[in-house]
């Protein structure tokens, strides 16, 4: 389906709202889940996502996007980056480790890249979670966003 607009409740999902397919490919700031806060694990400070500019739609056959991700970490041990999609229930979830070419101190920043598997390759919206763990397990506040794959 091209157009201007992609519409989620025409395509007979739960969730309404339409897709400028046009600006979705433009990265935006990520925000904070409502209600949410990082949380603490076994010793240190929880790691904070500073950044996160990610488009918010990726074409079926190229399901993945590439933005800027900025970490930081008052103990400089940010580790991993979590990833779960949901469509009403988990429909999947990933973690991808941060390099540490992209660490300065106790930052890390860098190219981030979100990419849906191979099932989830129809036209749809998710939500979208992402947070950051460190290795003593405290976690970041996640950031939320609506993807949609589109046509």
């Amino acid at each position: 389906m091209r157009a201007a607009a992609w519409c989620a409740a025409a395509a007979g999902l739960a969730l309404t709202g339409c897709v400028d397919v046009h600006r979705c490919h433009d990265p935006v700031a990520w925000r904070v889940c409502d209600g949410e806060a990082a949380q603490p694990g076994a010793s240190g400070a929880a790691p904070a996502i500073v950044a996160l500019l990610l488009p918010t739609c990726a074409n079926v056959d190229a399901p993945t996007v590439r933005g800027a991700l900025h970490v930081s970490d008052p103990d400089g041990d940010a580790q991993l980056v979590k990833v779960a999609l949901f469509a009403g229930a988990r429909v999947d979830e990933s973690e991808v480790p941060l390099d540490d070419a992209g660490r300065a101190g106790n930052d890390w920043e860098g190219t981030y890249e979100l990419s849906f598997a191979m099932q989830m390759r129809q036209e749809k919206t998710y939500q979208v979670r992402l947070k950051v763990t460190d290795r003593a397990g405290n976690q970041s506040a996640p950031l939320c966003a609506a993807f949609s794959i589109i046509d």
